[in-house]
């Protein structure tokens, strides 16, 4: 009797346990994330440049960019600071179809790839520089940008972001992979805490991150 009691009791509890899609932020469709992401950055510069912008049009005279013309260089993009291919790899839809197909059949890709703690308002240009280069350290650096302190090193597919940013940078890639579980290497993981020890926490993120939370639900506990 007393066993029959456990094991009910047991599976009861079992029962009501939340699952992992269950635990996922309330993500919605990319372009209603990429609307909230403006939104929740109004009045905050560009991530890579520090650019201010309006309208989604960055103000390129704000950053060392006016000596540059073009689209993409006459509009801000939602950048995924850890890349769409790097969150797809972690999905089996990604080989079946690409980020189109796993938008439309995987709700946890869906869920890692519009998240709101990992977008963020970039120079359009900027953002297909940095392409599906990882972000790390170079030796050397040449600035091709202007005064924008952003460079790249296109044979070790490497970019390299500003000081001012390396700590939020590190924190939304603890942020993916605590929530999304996606992979860090042992060099990105020690590169990462340096760079969050070296550029702490700032009021913008703290309220940048309490603005995602309302909007979306859920915090990046790296941040607090």
């Amino acid at each position: 009797m007393f066993l029959a009691l456990l094991l009910s009791l047991t599976a009861g509890a079992q029962e009501e346990l939340p699952t992992y899609l269950d635990l996922l932020p309330a993500v919605p469709r990319f372009p209603t994330s990429r609307t909230r992401m403006y939104d929740i950055h109004k009045g905050q510069p560009t991530l890579y440049c520090g650019c201010e912008w309006a309208n989604k049009k960055p103000e390129l005279d704000t950053c060392g960019l006016e000596s540059f013309e073009g689209f993409r260089w006459d509009r801000t993009e939602a950048e995924h600071v850890v890349l769409t291919s790097v969150i797809g790899e972690q999905f089996s839809c990604w080989d079946v179809g690409g980020r189109d197909y796993c938008l439309d059949n995987d709700l946890e890709f869906r869920s890692a790839h519009n998240d709101l703690h990992n977008l963020y308002p970039a120079v359009g240009q900027i953002n297909l520089v940095r392409s599906n280069n990882s972000m790390g350290l170079i030796k050397d650096e040449d600035r091709e940008y202007g005064s924008c302190d952003f460079e790249i090193d296109v044979e070790a597919d490497r970019v390299e972001p500003r000081p001012e940013v390396r700590g939020d940078i590190a924190r939304i890639y603890f942020y993916m992979e605590w929530q999304h579980g996606i992979s860090l290497s042992k060099g990105q993981r020690h590169l990462f805490k340096a760079w969050a020890a070296a550029d702490p926490v700032s009021p913008w993120e703290l309220e940048r991150d309490e603005a995602i939370a309302k909007k979306q639900g859920g915090h990046n506990p790296f941040v607090h």
